[in-house]
């Protein structure tokens, strides 16, 4: 924290000292010889760019956290954590999941090129206390749900299963276990394995690809127990959970700019 402020209060220092050699150039260039006013208005100015660079990133912030605030709400309205599986439909392209105790998602965001929307799940209890006060949940379940906006054919998928072997055989992934079948008649993959980091450490995780109407959705999920990797996992089920029943034609979601 202390180095934090010093290294503040040292972006002041460097700001005002170029705001002021600007002025003083100004000053020079007029002939002036007192240097009052570029103290003054070198301060001035420091003070108007702080105030701008904050907005700024308070502006930013908000659009982050905008499509996480539904999520933020839900757990602040129920803070005792919840055990159990329930159905969660998407309100804006209709499929369905089987979600593991506390998991849930954000809203849909646009990514900045708009070719893709994605969602963010995590397990809620993490952040929750059990009635002994103590830590709800160690485990931390996060999904990915991830929708091609743009319209593309059957062989899409076919690319993902290429995309998969490559990885595999170059060492970048250890697939375990794979799977064409498909999901409510639209073709699917599904895969389960683990990647591969450039840091030789193991990532497990599930895939499903599948095919419907026009574009590709993806979802991904992955589980850590306290800071660890761990094999058996809720990720599995929750992946291979994905109905399609119906796909309404969906609203705009919100727009990372």
């Amino acid at each position: 924290m202390t180095f934090l402020i010093l290294l503040l209060l040292l972006g002041i220092a460097i700001t005002y000292a170029i705001f002021f050699a600007i002025f003083k150039i100004i000053w020079i260039l007029l002939k002036k010889t007192a240097n009052k006013w570029p103290l003054i208005l070198a301060g001035i100015s420091t003070l108007l760019f702080g105030i701008a660079v904050c907005s700024c990133a308070m502006w930013g912030l908000y659009k982050v956290l905008t499509p996480f605030r539904p999520m933020i709400e839900r757990v602040s309205a129920q803070p005792e954590p919840i055990f159990g599986s329930h159905t969660y439909t998407d309100p804006q392209y209709g499929f369905t999941l089987t979600l593991p105790d506390g998991l849930d998602f954000s809203e849909w965001v646009v990514g900045l090129d708009n070719k893709v929307s994605f969602k963010f799940g995590i397990n809620t209890n993490v952040f929750k206390k059990d009635a002994q006060g103590q830590k709800a949940d160690s485990h931390v379940l996060t999904a990915l749900l991830i929708r091609d906006n743009e319209n593309t054919d059957i062989t899409a998928l076919d690319k993902v299963q290429e995309a998969v072997e490559k990885a595999s055989k170059d060492g970048q992934l250890i697939i375990e276990k794979t799977s064409q079948e498909p999901i409510d008649g639209k073709p699917a993959f599904y895969m389960q394995g683990t990647a591969i980091t450039r840091q030789m450490q193991r990532l497990p995780f599930c895939l499903a690809a599948i095919y419907a109407d026009g574009h590709l959705f993806y979802i991904v999920s992955s589980e850590l127990a306290n800071g660890v990797n761990i094999e058996n996992t809720d990720a599995p089920q929750l992946v291979q959970s994905i109905r399609f029943p119906a796909l309404p034609q969906p609203e705009t979601p919100t727009t990372v700019q």
